[in-house]
């Protein structure tokens, strides 16, 4: 099959994926929401991940949700994570936020080569050597590329925050370990938007990936409750709370307290 000529994400997905065992034993309600997160992941590069939230948006207008999330966890086909799900092949048939990442610094590179060597061929003196206003724009353009946006990691030489600062699998993967119950999007805003605001040289860093991990153990310290030791919860606790909070909203929106 031919890919369509307008421009824009796109997923794969196999002709007869209809016929997948797994997909047959969450049923044709939760194959449709199943489908709505894969085209929703093609346009954010996050390693299958999805949000409470941004799951919500997806299934506007499908009725049940709980249900079809439920069905979806007990197929195997989503994963309960700290703060939403994942799909569980995405990277079976995607590339990584890592690898995304990657090739998109890659063709900033070559794009910034290609510049600096057009600006030096027109900029050239009668003797045929290339002038100094040549000279600075091309190391400007090389001092001044970002890292790769696959949410930081280690370089050569201090850098400023990547941007975008993305959160990967294996980001969520150790704060769900490391930091349990911490709110990890919510604590991420924080430190892009604090960094970001930061100046001078207390602002570059060698491994952003090193800084936002210590950062995380610092608000999850800040936010660990006093007096006692909080027992992490269960997957299952964790897959029944999202079914409950998805049931109690639903039911508010039938009710027309919600949008």
């Amino acid at each position: 099959m031919a890919r369509p000529k307008t421009k824009g994400a796109y997923t794969p997905l196999a002709a007869m994926y209809f016929m997948d065992d797994a997909i047959l034993e969450a049923g044709t309600d939760a194959e449709l929401l199943f489908v709505r997160c894969l085209s929703f992941l093609a346009s954010v590069p996050s390693d299958g991940f999805i949000t409470d939230r941004q799951l919500n948006i997806v299934g506007n207008g499908l009725r049940a949700m709980p249900r079809r999330v439920e069905s979806l966890l007990k197929a195997g086909l989503i994963e309960r994570v700290s703060g939403g799900f994942v799909v569980r092949s995405w990277l079976k048939w995607n590339r990584s936020a890592d690898e995304v990442g990657r090739l998109l610094a890659k063709d900033r590179q070559r794009k910034a080569q290609d510049f600096g060597s057009k600006a030096a061929n027109s900029i050239r003196n009668p003797g045929g050597t290339v002038s100094e206003s040549a000279l600075q724009s091309s190391t400007e353009q090389s001092s001044t590329e970002q890292t790769p946006p696959n949410g930081g990691g280690t370089r050569s030489r201090a850098t400023r925050i990547p941007e975008p600062f993305r959160l990967t699998l294996a980001m969520r993967e150790w704060a769900a370990v490391e930091v349990p119950g911490l709110d990890v999007d919510r604590s991420t805003r924080t430190f892009v938007d604090y960094w970001r605001a930061e100046s001078g040289s207390k602002a570059a860093k060698r491994d952003w990936v090193a800084t936002w991990r210590n950062w995380m153990r610092r608000d999850a310290e800040r936010t660990a409750p006093r007096g006692g030791h909080q027992t992490r919860p269960t997957r299952d606790d964790e897959n029944l709370a999202v079914v409950a909070r998805l049931a109690a909203q639903e039911a508010a929106t039938q009710e027309g307290l919600t949008a």
